[in-house]
């Protein structure tokens, strides 16, 4: 029996990528994978979670106009929860 190869798309490599908690560079090549966890590991008291990281990692691939507006959509989040709060 032969076995079909096929290759993902782009978006099912990111829902992959997105249930794993996991980049698209480590899915690929398994780099990084060990030494994230070890990070979270070896700091209990970290508030950082594969999460977390995963959002830093994605900032990072923004140009800078969507960094910005990014950064004014977390200032009008904060704007909003302090008022709730009031």
């Amino acid at each position: 029996m032969e076995e079909k190869k096929t290759n993902p798309t782009a978006d099912k490599i990111m829902d992959i990528c997105n249930v794993l908690q996991i980049t698209p560079e480590q899915l690929l090549t398994g780099k990084g994978i060990e030494d994230e966890e070890e990070i979270v590991a070896a700091s209990p008291e970290s508030r950082f979670t594969p999460y977390d990281i995963q959002l830093i990692e994605d900032y990072h691939g923004l140009k800078e106009e969507q960094k910005k507006r990014l950064m004014a959509y977390v200032e009008a989040l904060k704007k909003i929860e302090s008022l709730e709060n009031m």
